[in-house]
Protein backbone atom coordinates (compact mmCIF):
# COMPACT_ATOMS: atom_id res chain seq x y z
CA UNK A 1 0.00 0.00 0.00
CA UNK A 2 2.99 2.40 0.64
CA UNK A 3 4.18 2.00 -2.66
CA UNK A 4 0.61 3.00 -4.03
CA UNK A 5 0.67 6.06 -2.22
CA UNK A 6 4.16 6.97 -3.21
CA UNK A 7 3.04 6.65 -6.64
CA UNK A 8 0.36 8.87 -6.51
CA UNK A 9 2.24 11.56 -4.71
CA UNK A 10 5.12 11.48 -7.72
CA UNK A 11 2.63 11.49 -10.14
CA UNK A 12 0.49 14.86 -8.45
CA UNK A 13 4.20 16.43 -8.19
CA UNK A 14 4.98 15.50 -11.60
CA UNK A 15 1.24 17.27 -12.90
CA UNK A 16 1.93 20.42 -10.23
CA UNK A 17 5.78 21.07 -11.95
CA UNK A 18 4.32 20.72 -15.53
CA UNK A 19 1.55 22.75 -15.08
CA UNK A 20 3.84 25.69 -13.05
CA UNK A 21 6.27 25.09 -16.41
CA UNK A 22 3.01 25.67 -18.79
CA UNK A 23 1.98 28.88 -16.93
CA UNK A 24 5.25 30.36 -16.48
CA UNK A 25 5.55 30.36 -20.42
CA UNK A 26 2.77 32.07 -20.95
CA UNK A 27 0.52 28.95 -22.20
CA UNK A 28 -3.17 27.73 -20.91
CA UNK A 29 -4.53 24.88 -19.89
CA UNK A 30 -7.20 23.09 -21.84
CA UNK A 31 -10.23 23.09 -19.42
CA UNK A 32 -11.18 19.20 -20.29
CA UNK A 33 -7.93 17.10 -19.69
CA UNK A 34 -8.05 13.44 -21.01
CA UNK A 35 -4.95 10.78 -19.42
CA UNK A 36 -4.56 8.35 -22.40
CA UNK A 37 -2.51 5.19 -21.61
CA UNK A 38 -1.04 2.46 -23.83
CA UNK A 39 -1.42 -1.07 -22.65
CA UNK A 40 0.69 -3.93 -23.08
CA UNK A 41 2.01 -4.50 -26.80
CA UNK A 42 0.58 -0.69 -27.73
CA UNK A 43 3.23 1.41 -29.23
CA UNK A 44 0.81 4.23 -30.54
CA UNK A 45 -1.77 6.45 -29.08
CA UNK A 46 -4.74 5.44 -30.85
CA UNK A 47 -6.15 8.95 -32.16
CA UNK A 48 -9.19 9.88 -34.35
CA UNK A 49 -9.48 13.24 -35.70
CA UNK A 50 -13.02 14.64 -37.36
CA UNK A 51 -13.53 17.48 -39.74
CA UNK A 52 -16.54 19.80 -38.10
Amino acid sequence: MEYRRRALEVRSDVIRNVKQVILKNGLNMPADITEIKLYGSQTSIPVTIKKK
